[in-house]
Order: structure tokens, then sequence, then C-alpha cells
């Protein structure tokens, strides 16, 4: 059995925060994990987890994309069948989601353009 202490602060706008205290190394943390084949809950920091972008080197990065963009090579049956199967197999929306952002910037500062427009000639 494993005792877990919560903490709390004070933001300086106001209000609480509550905050798990870390059984293994003693730190406030956000969330608590149980990695698997760990007994006990504990921080990223304790278990020493890493992000996968952090396991991944650039390369493997770059493959993926292009994967994504130009799909499979012809004649490749092992990639092919998973990527047919799903619409972005790897994850990478984020170029759509980034063009998405400045399509908004674009449109919100129009707006912006056209309202001190109209107050200047009011």
């Amino acid at each position: 059995m494993q005792t877990i202490t919560l903490t709390r602060s004070t933001p300086n706008f106001g209000g609480e925060r509550w905050w798990f205290v870390c059984p293994l190394s003693g730190a406030r943390v956000r969330a608590l994990y149980l990695p698997p084949g760990a007994n006990l809950w504990g921080s990223r920091g304790a278990h020493d987890l890493v992000y996968q972008s952090r396991r991944e080197s650039g390369r493997d990065r770059a493959f993926f994309r292009m994967l994504t963009k130009r799909g499979p090579w012809p004649g490749d049956r092992l990639l092919a069948a998973p990527l047919e199967d799903a619409r972005d197999p790897f994850g990478f929306q984020e170029e759509r989601r980034w063009e998405r952002r400045c399509e908004a910037r674009k449109r919100r500062n129009e707006v912006r353009k056209i309202g001190r427009r109209q107050r200047k000639g009011a």
C-alpha cells in the first residue's frame, strides 16, 4: 500500500491549486504515473519517463512524415496495409492544424483592420 500526499499552493492571481507530492522523489507534481512493470506511483522524473518525441531521432520523424505525406512505396505490402486503413496513422495532423491557425489569424487581422477603418471614419 502506498500513501500519496496532497499539498496546495496559492497562485498570484488568487484561488488555490492542488498538487501531488511524489512519494518517490518528494517533488510537487501535477500528475503521478504507474508505468508498466512498476509497483509504486511516481512522477515522470522519478520513473525516468520521457515523451515519445524525445526517444525518436530526427531521421525517424522525417521518415514517418514522408510516409504520411506520400504514402507507402508501391509493392510494399507491410507498410501499405496499416496505412490504407487509417487516415492519419502516425498522428501528423500538426501541419494542417498550423495552417488552420494561420488562416484564423489572417481572418482576425482583416476584421481588426475593418474595425480600425470604421473607427477612423466615425
